[in-house]
């Protein structure tokens, strides 16, 4: 696939500075200065915040091969190893080497406060997250953005060349997920954002952008809908600890 041009400012540099890891009693967390990056709780996989509900995109196939884009801590791929026991192929890309290591450091210290499967950050990309969607030569069922700079999506994922990419990237009724922050400026672009992903896919809403520091967006390809999403996650989550919320999350999500 060619190299398409990008749109907007230059992407703000990972400050390595400003990663550190907060431990409790209850919780351990990796932090970007005072935004939290990834969370774990104690005897829990799940966290209480929005990854228990991006997460949950990559049920809607058997065996999904997931993109990942922007690692965090890790909360992720924890529970993706948690709830799919390895019948799943993930790729992991991370502009950050120093956050690829805390990452690592993450985990394992994370490995006291919950009994989890922690997965394999061997093979994590480390590069640009929108150079390696637009150039890949491989097909996701599945690709998830969490990419920030403080609590900033950089700029380059909020253009009509990220969405081309992600629908081109993508097999038939697929997902694309991306974790929406409520800053001041992306709320702002909110509107605008949307109609561009609705070009290419039916958009839905989790959560309320009004009262909700992040929403889900679930962008699904195809002719996949929400009673599809709906019964796979289901089928994966329904009976497990914890996850009632996600699901009645799931269920009430707006088409946009």
């Amino acid at each position: 696939m060619k190299r398409l041009s990008r749109i907007g400012r230059k992407p703000k540099p990972v400050d390595d500075k400003a990663i550190n890891i907060a431990v409790a009693d209850d919780t351990i967390e990796l932090r970007y200065n005072r935004t939290i990056y990834s969370k774990v709780k104690r005897n829990s996989i799940q966290t209480g915040l929005y990854w228990d509900y991006m997460t949950p995109a990559a049920f809607v196939k058997k065996d999904p091969r997931i993109l990942l884009i922007g690692l965090g801590g890790g909360t992720i791929p924890m529970q993706l190893a948690n709830y799919l026991r390895g019948a799943y192929s993930l790729d992991i890309v991370e502009v950050s080497g120093h956050m690829i290591g805390m990452a690592k450091d993450f985990m394992s210290r994370a490995r006291a406060f919950a009994d989890f499967e922690a997965p394999d950050l061997s093979h994590v990309i480390v590069g640009d997250g929108f150079d390696y969607l637009v150039n890949a030569d491989k097909t996701y069922d599945v690709i998830m953005l969490d990419a920030y700079v403080g609590d900033t999506i950089p700029s380059e994922f909020l253009t009509s060349d990220f969405v081309d990419a992600a629908a081109s990237r993508l097999s038939e009724n697929s997902v694309l997920a991306i974790n929406y922050a409520m800053s001041f400026m992306q709320t702002v672009q909110y509107h605008r954002y949307v109609s561009e992903l609705k070009r290419r896919f039916s958009v839905y809403q989790i959560g309320d952008r009004f009262i909700s520091g992040n929403i889900i967006l679930i962008c699904l390809k195809g002719t996949l809908g929400k009673p599809q999403v709906l019964s796979s996650i289901k089928s994966v989550l329904e009976g497990r600890a914890g996850t009632d919320n996600v699901i009645s999350g799931y269920d009430s999500m707006k088409l946009l």
